[in-house]
């Protein structure tokens, strides 16, 4: 007699792989009017970081949800792009899909300040970011202005490419004419010196004053500029009290006399 062949009983497809434990969200949408911003928030940004932003979330829109606390109603993690997307949306009540989480009010301030914390972040990988750059990448795009990217790499134009450099050109011609106008105006006068150097203890104490004085961060400023901004700055300033001023026909209440001879 001829052998039958086994038939084989087809394989049964894998199981999907278990999810992860330690995900604690789920993803909802939600109306705008039921998130709150965090009272507590102590998060700020600087104008022109918030314009940067906006221009990115303008060109790839919305790409991470935001994180909200369903026990508090409060949002942990998104209060600058919110803003930003109130003023592009322009009504008052819009629909988001955002991250759901449920804690108390303490892991809620944890949450919130790790979530943003830069020194639990990665830094960059200086070679790989370059080759992003060579690659074509505009400044912009990525959240940088030329100024940055020189910072970060130094006097080396061939990273940028081709149109962020005739910019660049474009704003040293224009610093060129600013102080080719300055030079103009200084001559015949008793000094060449003209500069002043403020130093500061590092780049961010130095951006910390020209965001302060609403300027832009850039390594030279203008006087009349640097001027406008103080006065400005010291014009929004709160009043300190005035000092109580003596009455002169008043005496001056003096102490007793100090004998120094020896008794």
């Amino acid at each position: 007699m001829a052998s039958r062949k086994r038939r084989r009983k087809p394989k049964a497809p894998d199981a999907p792989p278990a999810l992860s434990s330690y995900e604690r969200f789920v993803m909802e949408e939600h109306r705008r009017s039921e998130i709150k911003g965090a009272p507590y928030n102590p998060r700020v940004i600087s104008d022109k970081a918030k314009a940067k932003l906006r221009k990115i979330l303008k060109q790839h829109g919305l790409v991470m949800p935001l994180v909200w606390n369903r026990r508090t109603g409060n949002l942990i993690a998104g209060h600058q792009r919110l803003i930003i997307l109130d003023s592009l949306e322009g009504k008052p009540d819009y629909l988001l899909t955002v991250a759901v989480v449920d804690v108390d009010e303490t892991e809620e301030k944890e949450l919130n300040v790790a979530l943003n914390n830069e020194l639990a972040m990665g830094e960059w990988d200086m070679t790989k970011l370059e080759d992003i750059f060579k690659g074509g990448a505009e400044p912009e795009r990525l959240g940088f202005d030329i100024g940055e990217v020189m910072q970060l790499f130094g006097d080396r134009p061939e990273i940028l490419p081709t149109k962020a450099l005739l910019e660049a050109a474009e704003n040293l011609r224009q610093h060129h004419e600013r102080w080719k106008k300055v030079a103009e105006q200084m001559q015949g006068r008793d000094s060449p010196d003209f500069y002043l150097v403020c130093v500061f203890r590092d780049y961010r104490e130095r951006k910390a004053f020209t965001d302060r004085l609403g300027l832009e961060d850039n390594k030279f400023i203008a006087a009349p500029a640097l001027v406008a901004a103080v006065l400005a700055a010291a014009q929004a300033a709160p009043e300190a009290p005035p000092r109580p001023t003596r009455n002169p026909s008043r005496p001056r209440r003096r102490g007793p006399a100090i004998s120094h001879k020896k008794s």
